[in-house]
C-alpha cells in the first residue's frame, strides 16, 4: 500500500472524502489526516479498506456537529451535480447544492480553532453557473467566515504529466487570523505529458467482460469507427456515435462511467476493443498500484463511479505541498 514520508505536525480533515484522493495526497505529503466523512456506503467501504487507521464518519454532513477534532486544513470536494453541464444545473435550488453551506457551518463551529486553510474542489462550470452569481455567493460566504480566497481552474493533463483531460476549479481559502497576506501559488504548467500507453495494461489480455462483441449494437459501432486505429487512441462510446479523442489524452473520467458502457473510454488492443479497466482509470486519477486498491467484493459499476467522483491525487499533492509551505511560513520558489 502507500509509502508515507515522515509526518509533519499539521493535521487534515476531509469532508465529502469519497475514496480518499485528498487524504492520500496529504498523507503522501506528510500530513496527519485525523478524520474523514462521506455518506456514500461504497465510498466508505473503500476508504476504510485503504485507510483503516483514520477515523471515518459515515453520515450525512448535515448531521456532523462539534464532535470533530480541530484540524489545520479542511478539504472538501463538495457535490458537483447541481453545477455540472451534465446535470440539470439547478445550483442552490438542488438540495445537494446547499451542502456547500454545511462546510461553512462546520468551519464556524470550530470557533477560535477554525482551520488555517480550506481547500475546496468542484467542476469548472461552478464559476459561471447562473451568470457567476452562484460562485459569488460561495466566495462571499467564505469571506464572511474570515478567509481570503484564491481561485484557479486546473487541468490534470496541463498541471501534471498524467494524460487525463480533467478541468476542475479549486478554491484555497486562507484564514485571516493566521496569515497576514493572501498569497498562494498554484501549480505551474508541466512542460510535457506522459504517453497514454504508460497507464495502460497492453502486455496481457484484460478480462473477457471488458471487451465488446463486434456483433452487438455498440460493439459494431466501435469496430467500424476504430478499425484503422493502431495507436491506442482513446475513444468514447456515446449513445449514438463514437467520439475519437485526438488530444492524446483520456477524456474526463466521470461518475457516469458507472451507469453504462457508453460512458467509459475505450481502446483497441491486441485482443479487441475494450473498456478501460478500473485499475487503468485509477492510474489516470493519480492512484499508484502499490498505494491503493478496491475491495474484491465491490462491483465494477461502483468502482467506475467512485473513480469518476474522485480528485486526481497527483494534482492534490502539488496543492498539499504549497499548503505545507504556507503553514511553515516559507517563501515559494518555482521549481
Amino acid at each position: 500500500m502507500e509509502k508515507r514520508p515522515q509526518k509533519n505536525s499539521y493535521t487534515v480533515g476531509c469532508l465529502f472524502s469519497g475514496i480518499g484522493g485528498f487524504s492520500l495526497a496529504f498523507r503522501k505529503t506528510g500530513f496527519n489526516v485525523l478524520w474523514a466523512n462521506d455518506i456514500d456506503p461504497h465510498a466508505s467501504q473503500v476508504y476504510r479498506y485503504n485507510y483503516p487507521d483514520i477515523l471515518f464518519i459515515e453520515k450525512d454532513v448535515r448531521e456532523l456537529t462539534t464532535d470533530l477534532d480541530p484540524v489545520d486544513i479542511i478539504t472538501a470536494g463538495f457535490p458537483c451535480q447541481p453545477f455540472s453541464l451534465a446535470g440539470k444545473r439547478e445550483g442552490f435550488d438542488d438540495p445537494r447544492g446547499q451542502l456547500f453551506f454545511e462546510i461553512i457551518r462546520i468551519v464556524n463551529n470550530f470557533g477560535n480553532s477554525k482551520p488555517k486553510i480550506l481547500l475546496l474542489e468542484n467542476v469548472k462550470h461552478l464559476v459561471s453557473h447562473n451568470g457567476g452569481k452562484t460562485f459569488d455567493k460561495i466566495l462571499e460566504s467564505i469571506h464572511k467566515t474570515g478567509y481570503w480566497s484564491n481561485v484557479a481552474i486546473l487541468n490534470t493533463k496541463v498541471h501534471t504529466r498524467i494524460p487525463h483531460n480533467r478541468e476542475r476549479v479549486f478554491i484555497v481559502a486562507l484564514n485571516k487570523d493566521h496569515f497576514d497576506s493572501n498569497e498562494f501559488k498554484f501549480p505551474r504548467i508541466e512542460d510535457h505529458t506522459d504517453p497514454i500507453t504508460n497507464y495502460l495494461d497492453l502486455d496481457h489480455k484484460a478480462g473477457d467482460e471488458f471487451y465488446y462483441d463486434p456483433q452487438d449494437k455498440y460493439g459494431n459501432m466501435l469496430y467500424n469507427a476504430m478499425k484503422n486505429d493502431n495507436n491506442h487512441t482513446v475513444y468514447q462510446l456515446r449513445r449514438n456515435y463514437v467520439r475519437e479523442n485526438k488530444t492524446e489524452s483520456v477524456p474526463t473520467l466521470t461518475a457516469a462511467m458507472g451507469m453504462g458502457g457508453h460512458n467509459i473510454p475505450v481502446i483497441k488492443d491486441n485482443w479487441g476493443i475494450r473498456k478501460l479497466t478500473p485499475q487503468e482509470c485509477l492510474r489516470f486519477q493519480g492512484f499508484q498500484d502499490n498505494e491503493f486498491s478496491f475491495p474484491d467484493n465491490l462491483a465494477k459499476s461502483h468502482k467506475y463511479r467512485l473513480i469518476g467522483n474522485s480528485v486526481t491525487v497527483t494534482l492534490i499533492e502539488k496543492l498539499a505541498q504549497e499548503c505545507l509551505r504556507k503553514l511553515k511560513g516559507e517563501k515559494h520558489v518555482d521549481a
